[in-house]
Parts: C-alpha cells; structure tokens; sequence
C-alpha cells in the first residue's frame, strides 16, 4: 500500500537544500535541512573521513572569489 511521505507544498516551501530522511521514532519520512543533518553530524562526531577528504580537495583557496574584503587592521 502507496504512504504519502510529504506534500509538494511542503518541498516547495523549503526549497533548496533539503533531504529526505527516515525518523524511526515517528516510523515516517521528513524533509530536513542539509544544514540540520550537517549540524548534528558535527556534534557526535560523525562526519565520515572520506566525506571531509572529499570537500578538503573541491574547496581549493584558489577557487574562492574574494571580492571587497575587509580584514580589518592587526
């Protein structure tokens, strides 16, 4: 039998940076925020090696554009 995990209204008001995820204790899927999931990871410790490699490689100085950026004075 189809369960209705979420409504579209619900996706489209979140937008962009939003996941599917399975809460147990509820028995249902929700959306939540990349953001969320990445918060909680950080704070046990569960952010896998590989995954933090993998954004250590694609994040290259380089590749920021700085555009009018104050430091301030030292």
């Amino acid at each position: 039998m189809a369960t209705r995990t979420v409504t579209l209204q619900n996706v489209s008001a979140l937008g962009d940076r939003t996941v599917l995820q399975y809460d147990a204790t509820e028995d249902r899927f929700k959306l939540v925020s990349v953001d969320d999931v990445l918060t909680t990871s950080a704070e046990d410790g569960n952010i896998s090696d590989s995954f933090v490699e993998q954004v250590t490689e694609q994040i290259s100085v380089e590749n920021l554009q700085l555009i009018d950026v104050d430091g301030g004075s030292f």
